[in-house]
């Protein structure tokens, strides 16, 4: 079984047990500047992320990580944010595309 595999069953996984959406998570993972949240922050944080207003949030709490991602994705509007998220309906995919910027992320910080 594939790395990603495996990281796509835990993350399937925990949004059962948290009872959070594909969507919600992805936008956890994004604000948070976390390729697989479930390794790096408790399960508080998942439920704090999802009883938050992910839009107002998303907007305006753009870190300097999130200016990356940001410019990557050309995120320039609530509509933008929604195509985004659509664009990872597979969580294979979504995880995928934010380990590489978490990767990248790094390589760049450690330069």
């Amino acid at each position: 079984m594939s790395k990603i595999k495996i990281l796509t069953n835990t993350t399937v996984e925990i949004r059962k047990q948290l009872g959070i959406t594909k969507e919600q998570l992805f936008w956890a993972q994004v604000n948070f500047g976390c390729a697989f949240l479930e390794y790096w922050f408790a399960e508080e944080a998942l439920k704090i992320a999802v009883n938050t207003n992910f839009w107002d949030l998303f907007l305006l709490q753009w870190h300097s990580d999130d200016q990356q991602i940001k410019k990557q994705f050309r995120l320039e509007s609530k509509d933008d944010y929604w195509r985004l998220k659509f664009q990872f309906f597979d969580d294979e995919k979504m995880l995928k595309t934010m380990e590489n910027l978490m990767e990248y992320k790094h390589e760049t910080k450690h330069k």
